[in-house]
């Protein structure tokens, strides 16, 4: 049953939708709202409120409430010119339009998220007792690092609130930790393939990348024994469990071998858990198995509960977090603590648990499906992950996936294509990053019948 304050919502939102309240409009005041639909004045506030959270309504201070204006956006024809390369996965994939099907990119659908979750935050952040006039903590909002501290510690990672360094998202980590330890020219491993945003950043601070080769239960133990005695490398950056692309994770064997191989080589570990949360019940991280003795780990928010929310974190040794504190402060000073009160907020919310124990279900549900439906058709999927969002998939009648997915581009589809998680990206690539969550749609699985080669003899694409 509907509340007072959901129905009237509801009124508020189908006279926008049927043109009743034009684009732009003023709404009636919160007194002559409740005059005029039979409700309190609280009724209407909380309304107001919770539309404008929904991006329907606008408040404007001293003016009153307004029906929203839609934000500019590329138009989707420029967005589909674009070409299928860093910048676009950068940029364009970004680009919110419904007639766009996602089938590549890195996020959950916006009708997985609990709408309340977000609300709710914003609602209880709206009346708290805020230091607006005042710079954040320079480590981060103290009570957000005390609840990461003690989530990861059910997760065999003791650490103290002093150990957690929060960032604008994971993305600033990685380009702190970067800076604190690298110079250009300097070597640093990474995971092949491996996520393309890191391949980007370490291209453009003109380090040395060698690429790490993956099985089905991570890192190639042999083969990265080999690379460390060719080279001397300052960080290995890897992502262990639910990797991006491939959304395969460690073994734990094979993470006991590669934490020995960097201890004897003297290398960092650096590892990115932001899909740690998405797992049925993951294993230690390897920081744990660490002690973070050698090691850093690399969070976000964005993952688990949601993508405005630009909060991420480094755990790990006190000296490092007091280098990599100071770093954060020449680049770019305090991250915002609106944001990590919303994080705390809402992860302390129980139904921030309760949402992704469902994410966990649908991802997995979607993983056998989605593996089954394109084993049928004869497309090969590396290492048939249980869960997690991504699906790294080829077809053995697709030599070149990136002109395979330029040439289906102006079908109302993304794709990413393996080139873009290669550190070589002179040789053709055949395989592509799926998301499940988008691919569990219809249009998805009868596009991918029309598109699949039916013949493997029949000229492959190039």
């Amino acid at each position: 049953m509907k509340t007072l304050v959901e129905e009237l919502m509801q009124t508020i939102a189908a006279q926008i939708e049927r043109g009743q309240l034009p684009q732009g409009s003023k709404l009636p005041s919160i007194r002559q709202a409740a005059k005029l639909y039979g409700v309190s004045t609280f009724t209407v506030a909380e309304a107001y409120s919770r539309l404008c959270t929904q991006n329907q309504v606008e408040a404007s201070a001293g003016r009153g409430y307004f029906v929203a204006q839609p934000s500019y956006q590329q138009p989707l024809e420029a967005v589909l010119r674009q070409p299928l390369n860093q910048d676009w996965l950068l940029q364009g994939i970004y680009q919110s339009d419904d007639a766009l099907l996602q089938a590549g990119c890195g996020w959950l659908p916006h009708d997985w998220h609990d709408p309340e979750l977000a609300s709710s935050a914003l609602r209880k952040l709206a009346r708290a007792p805020l230091q607006l006039n005042q710079y954040g903590e320079p480590k981060g909002l103290l009570p957000l690092r005390q609840l990461l501290a003690q989530r990861w510690a059910h997760h065999h990672l003791p650490i103290s609130a002093g150990q957690v360094l929060l960032t604008q998202g994971a993305s600033q980590a990685l380009d702190i930790i970067t800076a604190t330890y690298c110079q250009a020219g300097d070597t640093v491993f990474i995971d092949s393939p491996g996520y393309t945003n890191l391949l980007t950043r370490l291209r453009s601070k003109q380090l040395h990348i060698v690429g790490v080769p993956w099985n089905d239960d991570g890192p190639d133990v042999v083969q990265l024994a080999q690379l460390l005695q060719q080279y001397r490398p300052k960080l290995m950056f890897t992502n262990p469990v639910l990797q991006n692309p491939t959304s395969a994770s460690y073994s734990l064997a094979t993470a006991h071998q590669v934490l020995h191989l960097l201890r004897q080589a003297s290398c960092l570990l650096v590892e990115n858990q932001v899909s740690y949360w998405l797992a049925h019940n993951p294993p230690p991280p390897l920081s744990a198995l660490d002690s973070i003795a050698h090691s850093l780990l690399i969070g976000s928010f964005t993952k688990h509960l949601s993508p405005m929310l630009r909060v991420g974190y480094v755990l790990g040794r006190d000296e490092r977090i007091a280098a990599l504190m100071q770093q954060k402060m020449l680049s770019g000073m305090t991250t915002s603590a609106i944001n990590e009160h919303l994080a705390l907020l809402m992860w302390q919310d129980n139904r921030s648990d309760k949402q992704l124990a469902q994410w966990r279900n649908r991802l997995a549900g979607a993983q056998q499906h989605l593996q089954k439906r394109f084993a049928a058709l004869g497309w090969q999927v590396f290492g048939q992950p249980q869960a997690g969002m991504y699906l790294y998939a080829k077809h053995p009648a697709i030599d070149d996936a990136y002109q395979f997915a330029q040439s289906h581009h102006e079908d109302n589809i993304t794709l990413a294509p393996g080139l873009l998680f290669a550190i070589d990206q002179q040789q053709a690539n055949p395989w592509l990053r799926f998301n499940v969550a988008y691919c569990m749609r219809p249009e998805f699985e009868s596009w991918l019948e029309q598109v699949t080669p039916q013949d493997n003899s029949l000229l492959k694409l190039k």
